[in-house]
């Protein structure tokens, strides 16, 4: 059986020694995995889901390879978080009121960033306006500071 609190480390260190021994080390996880499923056939009823993944706390993977770490995502690779996910953290959609005085505010809250926008649009139109009239006026003050 493979060393599991070992592997990242293991492979890390040997990455740069060959890719011998990380084949061997993966063929031992692979034959656990295939032993844990051969002596516990699984339960597809139970488990957890994260994203369009399903996790089975007692399935043969998460015997073989351990718990899953908090803040990562079995399955995905490296580097992928639950946050980057579609439908999880930041990405997700504000949720809807839950009560009605809820509803009002966030109604009252989209009105009042509509009015900002619009605001903020005409200002920008003003500021442009005046550029366009103090570049047209620039020349005519030039020629009235000469005379």
């Amino acid at each position: 059986m493979a060393d599991v609190k070992r592997y990242p480390q293991e492979v890390e260190q040997q990455s740069s020694s060959g890719a011998e021994p990380q084949r061997q080390l993966r063929g031992a996880l692979i034959a656990e995995i295939e032993e844990n499923i051969m002596q516990d056939p699984p339960n597809l009823q139970e488990g957890t889901q994260v994203g369009s993944m399903m996790y089975h706390d007692n399935d043969a993977y998460s015997k073989s390879m351990g718990k899953e770490r908090h803040g990562r995502v079995r399955g995905y690779g490296l580097g992928i978080t639950p946050s980057s996910l579609p439908g999880h953290g930041s990405s997700q959609p504000i949720a809807s009121a839950s009560t009605p005085e809820d509803a009002q505010e966030l109604t009252a809250l989209r009105l009042e960033v509509a009015e900002l926008r619009r605001q903020r649009e005409d200002d920008a139109q003003e500021r442009a306006a005046l550029r366009a009239e103090i570049a047209e006026l620039r020349p005519l003050f030039e020629n009235f500071r000469r005379q």
